[in-house]
């Protein structure tokens, strides 16, 4: 776990949502505790939709982030095959938020995640997911060829 930790924090990794490489990016860098996963983010000014509000396309990108991380950090890998997202108030950017992840249900292949989207203690957006598990993740996954395509 800790070679794919390293992975996800390094400059090599381009991901919009967690890469420290993209900087367009949101530079989530997630923490597990229990089986909750957990990050802080500040959206800025590129992440707008309207005038000073963040894109929702930006906040769903969070959630489902946060909830991939929940199997990430179990060293899964899964796609995600639904996402239903619930907005609840809306977020402006410089606003500092906190993206939460839980397992809800797990049978086979597929398991429920559900995860929040907190500013200080109001939720602004929740999801729920269903991923379908695809195998052991490996360093692989995460790493880019030359010409910018990973593996799928």
């Amino acid at each position: 776990m800790t070679s794919l930790l390293n992975l996800a924090r390094s400059p090599r990794n381009v991901c919009f949502a967690c890469g420290p490489g993209n900087p367009c990016g949101l530079h989530l860098e997630f923490s597990k505790q229990g089986g909750m996963v957990r990050a802080a983010f500040t959206p800025r000014m590129d992440h707008a939709g309207w005038s000073g509000v963040v894109h929702g396309g930006i906040l769903t990108t969070a959630l489902d982030e946060a909830m991939a991380y929940v199997l990430y950090f179990r060293g899964v890998r899964a796609m995600t095959g639904r996402l239903d997202v619930r907005f609840r108030r809306p977020v402006a950017v410089g606003d500092r938020l906190t993206v939460e992840a839980e397992t809800t249900r797990e049978v086979r292949n597929v398991v429920d995640v559900s995860a929040r989207l907190c500013r200080t203690d109001t939720v602004v957006a929740e999801a729920e997911a269903r991923f379908m598990v695809l195998g052991p993740l490996v360093p692989e996954d995460l790493i880019q060829d030359a010409a910018g395509v990973g593996n799928v």
